[in-house]
């Protein structure tokens, strides 16, 4: 089932990305998951509490963010590597 839902067509170097019921980790946690892997997103609890945003600069950037994702969706549970990865500072 589809965990995740991008969020319009955003043509800048972030995307918004809402955390669908069905993710086995809320937002906060997804944001908090991927800020142990090196990945810097933005989470805004009080606003919108079931997105976070996540920002690109490099296609390198891009690639470890899904990475990072996939495994986090995946195997909710498990102990990610670091990625070394500057998004969203």
């Amino acid at each position: 089932s589809t965990m995740l839902r991008p969020v319009g067509g955003s043509r800048a170097n972030f995307l918004l990305v809402e955390v669908l019921p069905s993710s086995p980790v809320s937002a906060a946690e997804l944001a908090a998951r991927l800020k142990l892997v090196g990945i810097v997103v933005r989470f805004f609890k009080a606003t919108l509490a079931t997105y976070i945003r996540i920002s690109a600069a490099r296609p390198d950037d891009t690639l470890r963010v899904l990475a990072a994702l996939h495994a986090i969706v995946t195997q909710p549970d498990a102990v990610l590597p670091a990625v070394r990865c500057s998004v969203e500072q």
